[in-house]
Parts: C-alpha cells; sequence; structure tokens
C-alpha cells in the first residue's frame, strides 16, 4: 500500500514539474520576442529612437529601460528630458 500512495504522490510531483517547465519555457520564449522587438526598433535606421547611441551596460542598472544586456545608460539631461515628457506639461494651457 505504501509503495502505491509513494508512486501515485510521485506521478503528481512529476506532472507539476512538468507543467511548471512548460509555463516557465512560455514565459521565457515571450520575454525574448519583447526583447528582439524592443532591440529592433532601438537599431532600425527607419524609426527615429531615442535611445539610439546610448550607452547599454550592466553598470548602469537599475534603470527604468533595460534589455538582456543591461540598462540604458542615461545622463542628468536624459533623466530631466524623460522626467518632464519632453517638455509637455499638463497644465500649459
Amino acid at each position: 500500500m505504501i509503495k502505491k500512495s509513494v508512486i501515485i504522490v510521485l506521478i503528481i510531483l512529476f506532472a507539476l514539474i512538468l507543467v511548471s517547465l512548460c509555463y516557465l519555457q512560455k514565459n521565457v520564449f515571450r520575454n525574448q520576442k519583447t526583447i528582439d522587438n524592443l532591440e529592433h526598433f532601438i537599431d532600425s535606421d527607419d524609426i527615429p529612437s531615442y535611445f539610439k547611441g546610448k550607452t547599454i551596460s550592466k553598470g548602469c542598472c537599475p534603470s527604468t529601460y533595460s534589455t538582456d544586456r543591461g540598462c540604458v545608460c542615461l545622463e542628468e539631461d536624459d533623466k530631466n528630458l524623460i522626467y518632464s515628457r519632453g517638455n509637455h506639461h499638463p497644465n500649459a494651457l
């Protein structure tokens, strides 16, 4: 009787591990696709990008903007422009 219950527990654990691995793989694939799209956008010559030419380094982390290679290195002027939303102020009208 004990052997049967151990086998059932092992089967359940195996099923849970398999489901977890499938879920993780799905999310890893989705995240990699998002990163690839972002890097394509940043590196594209056709689409102007604020981040074009910026240094990406793990030494600049933590940062709001990051890739698998590290974070975008922002100067104080860059941060001020982003935080002020490109000088667009909601009460300007």
